[in-house]
């Protein structure tokens, strides 16, 4: 399935992935599922991003990628909204799913279904050949801060110059900080933003919509509007001050809770 079938004991192998993911999508429900959000939801969100992202693909290109998609129908429908040109790459390590995928958009020729692992799948997606790759959930289901870099690393080296990552995940703190470290790591300009109902703190779930580029190509998304709101600016100061999503003051007044040098996980 990929080189990191056997990975050590720093990372968990394809084939522990596999097992486990076609265990999930062995329920007929699970199978139904559309992970966090909408695709709506998310659409909001990166709307003039996608648009640009859009704007820029190639036909024939492998225009746009979802990266463990799952049972999800975003990357189609990221695709049917916004008329991204070239292929649809569906990609997961599951391939009890991607059967299921293949039957669902076998009348759909832009759309190609692959079993693949996410951290390493150069042999499906050739480097810098998408304008547009999502991440809907899979960095929450990757083991530990290696996995997910793995991913990240990945994810950017598919990425065109003037392309973007659409990331979707939950609301947690450990989200927040990885994603600000690898942003800086990648050399990513990030934009970000909490979709909720209401606060969490009182009791409102939420997920965490980001949208990646190379800060190197900043100026072609110079002019594309996005602003954050109320919610996630206080959110982004509660998690920056206490360490959590939920809690407005800190166990301890004068810690400071969050150290964007250590790894974490969930």
């Amino acid at each position: 399935m990929s080189r990191r079938d056997d990975a050590g004991a720093e990372g968990t192998s394809a084939r522990a992935y596999a097992a486990h993911w076609d265990g999930v999508y062995d329920s007929a429900s699970q199978l139904a599922r559309e992970w966090h959000a909408a695709s709506e939801a998310c659409f909001e969100v990166a709307d003039g991003f996608l648009r640009a992202a859009a704007s820029a693909s190639a036909a024939g290109a492998a225009a746009l990628v979802d990266v463990g998609c799952g049972s999800s129908s975003i990357g189609v429908d990221a695709a049917d909204e916004y008329g991204f040109r070239g292929d649809v790459v569906l990609l997961d390590v599951s391939e009890r799913v991607i059967e299921v995928l293949r039957a669902r958009y076998a009348e759909d020729a832009r759309v190609r279904c692959r079993a693949a692992d996410c951290r390493d799948c150069r042999a499906d997606v050739a480097d810098g050949s998408a304008t547009c790759v999502i991440d809907k959930g899979t960095l929450d289901a990757l083991n530990g801060d290696e996995d997910k870099r793995a991913l990240m690393d990945e994810m950017l080296r598919m990425t065109r110059e003037d392309g973007i990552i659409l990331s979707v995940s939950f609301s947690a703190v450990a989200r927040f900080v990885f994603l600000k470290r690898e942003t800086t790591r990648l050399g990513l300009d990030w934009r970000f933003r909490v979709v909720s109902e209401g606060d969490p703190a009182r009791g409102h779930s939420a997920i965490f919509v980001s949208v990646l580029y190379r800060s190197s190509s900043a100026s072609l998304f110079r002019d594309v509007p996005f602003e954050d709101d109320a919610l996630t600016r206080t959110l982004v100061e509660r998690m920056e001050r206490t360490g959590s999503i939920v809690d407005d003051e800190s166990d301890d007044e004068g810690r400071v809770t969050l150290d964007f040098t250590r790894e974490e996980e969930i």
